[in-house]
């Protein structure tokens, strides 16, 4: 069985799907809010257009797919606070959780991550990205405007990459197809997990830790 065909990991609707695989490795990418510096809108459209420039690189890589997979990895590592993404995917269950199940919970996600979008790397479809314009959504986010357009043409899909300032630089946070917000749809289906089984964080942690056995 895929990893994405698991509840928790439940394929795009139709308007994920038309991105193909450059967005959807995005999907996932949201942090918490904390004081930082101001974003610059020049160094936010710079700092997105070089992460897209280098998700293309990777997408585009044939052959031995554990090195296009750690290559993700480092992309992620570099521009993503993962431990961040993950206290704000697990939501409030994260107040509840033990620190065990936090340390366990933050661990898997790196991982599951990894996994989940690497697997959707394979409906790439040659997509190019055109930054369109910023606006300044508060004293350190920025949200970058832009569209997504296939060789073959037909309708651009409207991007916005929601950057953010802190101390170690900008980091990606997350990202809105047609307004809709991927970060958001995830922590919903990983909360759902949750609910569905009585509030067991146990329950969320094992269905991970089953997907990425079984996709290796």
């Amino acid at each position: 069985m895929s990893i994405c065909s698991l509840p928790l990991a439940r394929r795009p609707n139709r308007a994920f799907a038309k991105l193909g695989g450059l967005c959807a490795i995005f999907g996932m990418l949201i942090a918490l809010a904390q004081p930082a510096h101001a974003a610059d809108p020049q160094a936010a459209t710079t700092f997105v257009q070089n992460v897209a420039n280098q998700a293309i690189q990777i997408l585009r890589q044939t052959g031995d797919s554990a090195q296009r997979e750690a290559a993700f990895q480092d992309m992620m590592q570099q521009n993503v606070d993962l431990p961040r993404v993950a206290r704000f995917t697990l939501a409030k269950y994260w107040r509840q959780a033990s620190s065990q199940q936090q340390q366990d919970f933050q661990e898997l996600f790196k991982t599951y991550m990894v996994h989940v979008y690497s697997a959707r790397l394979k409906q790439y479809s040659g997509e190019t990205v055109k930054t369109t314009g910023t606006t300044k959504d508060n004293q350190d986010q920025i949200v970058v405007h832009s569209e997504i357009t296939r060789p073959g043409g037909g309708q651009a899909v409207k991007v916005d990459w929601r950057v953010r300032q802190d101390s170690n630089g900008l980091k990606l946070v997350d990202i809105a197809v047609e307004g809709v917000s991927m970060a958001i749809t995830q922590r919903s289906e990983f909360n759902s997990v949750i609910a569905n089984n009585g509030g067991d964080i146990n329950a969320l942690l094992q269905k991970m830790r089953e997907a990425l056995s079984q996709n290796g």
